[in-house]
């Protein structure tokens, strides 16, 4: 099968960070995250830890609203920047991620499939900023982003909750 390549659609994620910004939510609590994986991590489990995580933060952290958009680092390995207006504590988003990701590296079906050194009890690759005050720069730092990042990517290089994925940002009338 021939895998399909995805680029990022850079100027849908200004327009959707920019109305993620104009929230009521947004303007009363903003956080973005990083979210790193061990060096050599293959994409597809990455995508599965992922998304793996979304779900156990909905559903035991409150999460709603949220975008992501992922990055390939400099060593190749996949690295996703996320914005939510939702409080989580780091500590147990850094927990969700690790038990994630030993999962799927202990998974009896992927066995040889992922080759990296992984200790969950070392594992702090989820980093968070409260960005409540920085509004101005958190814009300019994700438009710059979303600019410089030409990587393509096997799956969608980036997404967002549902509430996000409807905001109207947009509209061209003809002349």
């Amino acid at each position: 099968l021939k895998k399909t390549e995805y680029k990022l659609n850079k100027k849908k994620v200004r327009e959707k960070c920019s109305a993620f910004f104009g929230l009521k939510q947004s303007k009363k609590f903003l956080a973005f995250y990083s979210i790193s994986f061990p060096m050599g991590f293959p994409d597809e489990f990455a995508y599965t830890c992922l998304n793996t995580v979304l779900t156990r933060l909905r559903e035991g952290c409150g999460l709603k609203s949220y975008l992501w958009v992922a990055e390939r680092q400099k060593n190749e390995t996949i690295h996703f920047h996320m914005l939510t207006n939702n409080f989580m504590y780091i500590k147990k988003v850094n927990s969700f991620m690790g038990t994630a990701i030993n999962n799927q590296i202990r998974c009896k079906k992927n066995k040889g499939k992922i080759k990296v050194n992984f200790d969950i009890r070392k594992y702090n690759g989820v980093d968070v900023r409260h960005v409540n005050n920085n509004r101005k720069a958190l814009n300019c730092y994700l438009t710059k982003y979303v600019s410089k990042n030409t990587a393509s990517f096997h799956r969608l290089p980036y997404s967002s909750s549902h509430d996000i994925s409807e905001l109207f940002t947009a509209e061209t009338f003809p002349n």
